[in-house]
């Protein structure tokens, strides 16, 4: 009897056990996919406009950027709307959505007003300059 109670107390150790190792792979389970869901959902407010693996990419305005780095965030020569990312050398042109402009000081899009952009008439159309590019012209 003595040895029927051990296997007993064995079996109700193990099965706590695998318990506790269940709970423990649940909970490691759903951290990991709020880590996953909270990246996805970091930068809601941008849109991928194209992207090259090479070290320049053109965009549909025919500008031309060269990635002056490896890595790193370089606002669209004449669209405050728009930014490049460069990856490897490779520049991929992102747009800020919801009304929103590019901010190079502080590598996000954030609104018009902090930004300090105006649309400028080109001829037939309509571009978004920042009056610090507008100095350099």
């Amino acid at each position: 009897m003595g040895l029927t109670k051990h296997l007993y107390c064995l079996l109700w150790l193990f099965g706590l056990f695998c318990l506790i190792n269940n709970s423990a792979a649940q909970s490691q389970s759903k951290r990991s996919s709020r880590i996953t869901s909270s990246r996805t959902s970091f930068g809601t407010n941008v849109k991928s406009s194209s992207s090259s693996s090479s070290s320049s990419s053109s965009n549909s305005n025919g500008v031309n950027f060269d990635c002056p780095e490896e890595f790193g965030y370089y606002p669209h020569p004449t669209d405050c709307t728009q930014y490049y990312v460069c990856v490897f050398g490779g520049a991929l042109l992102e747009s800020c959505t919801g009304g929103l402009m590019y901010s190079h000081e502080l590598q996000t899009c954030d609104w018009p007003r902090n930004v300090g952009c105006e649309v400028v008439d080109s001829g037939d159309r309509d571009v978004v300059i920042s009056k610090q590019q507008q100095q350099q012209v």
